[in-house]
């Protein structure tokens, strides 16, 4: 995992909003410091202090994302688990039954996210998922950047 300078006194202040905002039990999101998202709700669906973390419509990757009790009430409630975890989760996200919040620009990435792995059960290689194409499912390449702009060398 990278880790941009920063990213713990960030988390806490969105968690801060967050937790002013809504009660205990209306807390069914998920904070993703970083993740891969193919699709953006609209501006209209924004968050206190938006500029700084988007609300994602469809997204994958479980590499960092902290989540409070009510959304995990939520997907025990939907167990068992029928897709990979990033994939279960955002079936959730689309449906709106949790909400994703990810921090633009990413907090946290994965140094290599497709790359020396033996595990092929995500949207890269599953073809009629959303964000997956047949040329990805035979390339096994990502479908989305897995460079954010905020990286450094």
């Amino acid at each position: 995992m990278c880790f941009c300078p920063g990213i713990v006194q960030e988390c806490a202040s969105r968690i801060a909003v967050v937790e002013a905002v809504l009660p205990p039990e209306q807390r069914r999101l998920l904070l993703y410091p970083g993740a891969e998202v193919v699709a953006w709700r609209a501006p209209e669906a924004a968050w206190p202090d938006a500029t700084r973390w988007r609300e994602a419509h469809y997204l994958w990757q479980t590499s960092s994302y902290l989540l409070w009790p009510a959304a995990a009430r939520v997907l025990v409630s939907h167990m068992p688990i029928d897709a990979p975890v990033d994939v279960f989760i955002a079936q959730h996200v689309m449906t709106r039954r949790l909400t994703a919040l990810v921090a633009q620009p990413p907090l946290a990435w994965q140094a290599a996210p497709y790359k020396n792995g033996d595990i092929r059960h995500s949207n890269v290689y599953k073809n009629g998922v959303v964000g997956a194409t047949a040329t990805n499912a035979q390339q096994q390449t990502p479908a989305v950047s897995t460079t954010p702009a905020a990286q450094t060398a």
